[in-house]
């Protein structure tokens, strides 16, 4: 399930004040991998893994999962900012794939 794309040339601000804490879809569905998206259905799914791709144009050019210590939402994760900064994987990425050249 996609719970997120960050887009940092779409024009839109996205951060812990405008999305990721809150309880708010952010763009749509036809738009996921092009702009600024959030689905807050996703995002309150408990989960036991991430994974972070880095795309461009549309193309799929590095991927890293990460195993999370426990199962608990994305929403959960970072509305809990006390005591800030933590560290929620259980070490190094589990899976990597990334594309030459890129």
């Amino acid at each position: 399930h996609l719970g997120m794309n960050l887009n940092p040339a779409d024009g839109h601000i996205m951060d812990y004040t405008t999305g990721w804490a809150t309880d708010a879809n952010i763009g749509t569905n036809d738009q996921a991998f092009s702009q600024d998206y959030l689905s807050k259905e996703v995002w309150k799914m408990n989960v036991n893994y991430i994974a972070i791709v880095r795309h461009q144009k549309g193309i799929a050019d590095a991927i890293k999962v990460f195993q999370f210590k426990k199962a608990r939402s994305m929403l959960a994760r970072f509305q809990d900012m006390d005591p800030g900064r933590r560290i929620e994987t259980a070490g190094e990425a589990i899976q990597e794939s990334i594309k030459r050249n890129s």
